[in-house]
């Protein structure tokens, strides 16, 4: 399958909508079915595994050649999925059900895109889909004090998300999975650290999301220039810089709070 034929698939657009369609019955059903967002994920993975597999795979019993796409639309609708259910309710359930389609056929569409040899499109793909993973990684982060998880429980999500959603950030320079699936591990460690040390501050709730949203930023930006060789004084001074303005603003509005 041609690079072409592989963004026009109409299995994308199917796979789309019946996510959207499943996250709208999700939502609207009470009790809320929890069973059908674990359908939902698996729908995802293995519908974007079988399109993904139909061009990039060399080998067909290697499961590491679509492993490190996946992850990330996966996590995105484990995410969407519990922050709408504890988000909304009545009638805003639905319609911003319904518009979860576009969304997540958007992703799929920049995934597929990213992997296009390097152009102006390519980029602006990694830009969107790397603004994804932040967004999802901050809701994983502020479902932990939503749901007020306890130590253990709350740095466990961090860090597991935090190292499970890396490699996504990380793959434009590296393409080893497992040296992608060890900085992960690094970086999940980290940010599990963060959030156990968060829980001894006066930071909780979205301000301490926002916390460890630009720890993770930071952390995984710093990863990713020296993957491509970019690292140096004036990267490094722009990452601590965008720390230190983040930390200050979270500080004043905690102040204000």
């Amino acid at each position: 399958m041609s690079r072409s034929e592989l963004l026009s698939n109409p299995r994308l657009n199917i796979l789309s909508v019946v996510i959207g369609l499943g996250m709208a019955f999700y939502l609207a059903i009470e009790p809320t079915p929890q069973w059908l967002l674990l359908v939902l994920v698996a729908i995802a993975g293995f519908g974007l595994d079988f399109v993904l597999r139909q061009y990039i795979v060399d080998e067909p019993g290697d499961v590491t050649e679509t492993a490190v796409y996946l992850i990330m639309p996966i996590l995105t609708v484990i995410a969407t999925g519990i922050s709408l259910e504890h988000i909304l309710d009545g009638f805003w359930a639905l319609p911003v059900a319904i518009s979860v389609t576009p969304a997540v056929g958007a992703i799929f569409y920049m995934l597929c895109v990213s992997l296009d040899n390097p152009s102006p499109i390519t980029q602006t793909a990694r830009i969107v889909l790397n603004a994804a993973v932040y967004l999802v990684a901050f809701a994983f982060y502020s479902l932990t004090y939503e749901f007020d998880l306890g130590v253990i429980e709350s740095g466990f999500v961090v860090g597991l998300a935090s190292a499970l959603l890396t490699p996504e950030i990380l793959r434009e320079s590296e393409d080893n999975i497992y040296r992608l699936a060890t900085y992960g591990a690094v970086v999940g460690y980290v940010m599990a650290q963060a959030r156990w040390a968060l829980d001894f501050t006066p930071l909780d709730g979205l301000l301490g999301a926002a916390f460890l949203l630009t720890s993770f930023y930071v952390v995984t930006g710093l990863l990713q220039h020296y993957f491509a060789r970019r690292l140096n004084w004036q990267s490094t001074s722009e990452f601590a810089t965008t720390a230190l303005v983040a930390l200050f603003v979270i500080l004043v509005a905690r102040v204000i709070a």
